[in-house]
């Protein structure tokens, strides 16, 4: 991850309208920091929820014929869950949709391959 920072030296020759802007712009990137923030968080996690969704899709190609049918139904209703997610804003039900994933797969997991610990 790369992370820029801008260093503005503005003097009194550049004039007052181009002093007034960029303190404007300054101040507006302040304000907005938190929604920069908060939408950077939603778009990483729908990110991580696109990639569980294709690895789960495409594990449930290759391990369909081994799991039991109830497992197979709840696995492609969470998938279909998840896929109604995809577009949405909200952090907290992205994060659900990551987790309720995530439980099914494991448990799935654990029934094909047995528990491990």
């Amino acid at each position: 991850m790369f992370i820029f920072f801008a260093h503005v030296v503005v003097n009194m020759h550049m004039g007052n309208s181009f002093c007034k802007e960029i303190q404007k712009i300054i101040k507006d990137a302040d304000e907005h920091q938190e929604d920069d923030r908060r939408q950077k968080e939603v778009s990483n996690a729908v990110i991580e929820l696109k990639g569980l969704l294709y690895s789960t899709e495409k594990s449930l190609k290759e391990l369909g014929s081994k799991i039991g049918e109830n497992e197979r139904t709840e696995l492609n209703t969470v998938i279909a869950n998840a896929q109604k997610i995809l577009d949405s804003k909200d952090l907290q039900e992205i994060n659900d949709a990551i987790l309720g994933l995530n439980n099914v797969t494991h448990k799935i997991a654990e029934s094909l391959y047995g528990n491990v610990s």
